[in-house]
């Protein structure tokens, strides 16, 4: 288990310095999709938002890690449903301007935890 543990430990840190993300010099602090297996991210805009998914549970259903919605509510909906399909409980995402009010509504009513992220601090409020 063990030696388990260390091969993907060298291979995140590989594929991290391949693309030049950050310097992760502890790997044991950097468990997001450990400490938290069934939760995703999304990055709002006024026109789209980006939802990515934990990498595990994308491969597991065979999809894509990263999928772009448009703000409308049909395609609102479709994300929700997405996140339900792939047995999402908790979401992230930054709090730009008020663009994060209608998918948090959205979320909330489906019963899916939202936290919301200050990006330039790096503060985690769960609403």
């Amino acid at each position: 288990m063990e030696k388990k543990l260390s091969n993907k430990q060298s291979e995140v840190i590989k594929l991290l310095q391949k693309q030049k993300i950050r310097d992760v010099k502890d790997l044991e602090s950097y468990k997001l999709s450990e400490c938290h297996p069934n939760s995703a991210g999304i990055d709002l805009g006024s026109k789209e938002l980006y939802l990515a998914l934990n990498p595990a549970i994308a491969a597991k259903l065979g999809i894509s890690i990263v999928h772009r919605f448009e703000t409308f509510t049909n395609d609102l909906l479709l994300c929700k449903d997405l996140l339900l399909s792939c047995g999402i409980k908790t979401v992230a995402m930054e709090s730009t301007s008020v663009y994060w009010t209608t998918i948090c509504f959205v979320l909330e009513e489906a019963g899916i935890e939202v936290c919301l992220v200050n990006p330039k601090k790096f503060l985690f409020v769960c609403v």
